[in-house]
């Protein structure tokens, strides 16, 4: 039988299933598909992904090996047997993980924990230790939005119109901000970044600044022509106070709360392609990397030359492996990590080329 997991086969003469055999095409330690986070880890030289909402592992840049985390499952859980030989496959790496938990964020904080989070829960993994905890469990159900404070202190974290801070030791929360009670109820958090001097809120429809020392809130104007709401899906900034917003419209770049420059879907200047932006990298004060729905883009600033737009090529297997792509993160060898639907690419930029790390190759 062909099942979820795998070929299983009977065996009539002990009238039960044997376990499960796979083509090494279907290596099942491989990301093949739907991730959409990366975060590295230094000290252990790991680059961490989940996605997909089932999948959750590692690359180790030293064994140049994947490895996947599986849970942890009670005695009486349907198809332990058969799961737990799936595990002995791939040679699983188990974690006391909720059951059922889906992976819709992960968040690495510096400190070496990566946070998850479901639509209704957030958990610690301490990496050192290999332990898992529970850090929040929400009264309501929804997608959470959040980033580590500048500081490294705290994980501060937004759930449709509320704000709270995560401690990153000893996991206490403090809710210091309710979007209710500033004037615009009904806002859905959807992005936050910190950069020290103010806090800044992506929502469904509008940017905001948050000071931190007075506690005030005003509400940025971009785009202002826009007919509809921004749906901000990520905020990222630099080291000289830039800010950078992806959301409905494209991608704003501001500097003291004012923009610079805005990023426009179908604008021939900016050649932004698509009409989402999933993700945004800074490699530096004058390199944007752009994930879109439709390609990844490679913006300059003191380029004179466009935007450099990668995009999936069929003819070219050394190509972007897919062109939705979700997010991107630099490795420690100086060579891109982007997430795909379609897999993992690696993009070198000496030679301009992508390696696929989605398929098999002959440590697996």
């Amino acid at each position: 039988t062909w099942e979820g997991f795998g070929l299983n086969l009977f065996d009539r003469a002990t009238g039960e299933f044997d376990g499960k055999h796979y083509m090494p095409i279907s290596a099942p330690c491989l990301p093949r598909g739907g991730v959409t986070m990366l975060a590295l880890d230094t000290c252990t030289r790991r680059m961490y992904m989940s996605g997909g909402r089932n999948y959750y592992g590692y690359y180790n840049f030293d064994s140049k090996s994947f490895k996947r985390y599986g849970e942890v499952l009670p005695p009486d859980y349907p198809n332990r047997d058969i799961i737990c030989r799936y595990y002995q496959n791939y040679d699983a790496e188990l974690l006391s993980l909720p059951l059922y938990f889906s992976f819709y964020n992960m968040l690495y904080d510096g400190q070496g924990h990566i946070w998850l989070a479901d639509r209704q829960q957030i958990l610690k993994h301490t990496l050192a230790a290999g332990r898992v905890e529970s850090a929040y469990k929400s009264g309501v159900e929804g997608e959470f939005a959040w980033c580590v404070s500048k500081d490294r202190q705290f994980v501060i974290v937004g759930q449709k119109d509320a704000l709270f801070l995560l401690s990153i030791q000893n996991r206490r929360t403090t809710q210091f901000l309710t979007f209710i009670n500033k004037g615009f109820k009904g806002e859905s958090i959807s992005a936050l970044y910190d950069d020290g001097c103010y806090l800044w809120v992506g929502t469904d429809r509008e940017l905001w600044r948050y000071h931190w020392k007075t506690r005030g809130l005003d509400k940025i104007p971009v785009f202002p022509l826009r007919r509809a709401s921004l749906n901000i899906s990520v905020l990222t900034g630099g080291d000289d106070g830039a800010i950078y917003a992806g959301c409905a419209y494209g991608v704003v770049h501001l500097k003291d709360g004012k923009v610079v420059r805005e990023y426009r879907f179908g604008d021939k200047e900016t050649e932004l392609p698509g009409n989402r932006v999933k993700g945004l990298y800074l490699e530096n004060r004058s390199k944007l990397w752009i994930a879109t729905n439709d390609g990844l883009v490679l913006w300059e600033e003191n380029a004179k030359n466009s935007p450099v737009v990668f995009r999936h090529d069929e003819k070219d297997p050394c190509s972007l492996p897919d062109n939705i792509v979700h997010s991107m993160l630099m490795g420690p060898d100086s060579a891109l990590w982007v997430a795909t639907e379609k897999g993992i690419g690696v993009y070198h930029p000496q030679t301009g080329r992508f390696e696929d790390k989605s398929l098999p190759d002959r440590t697996c």
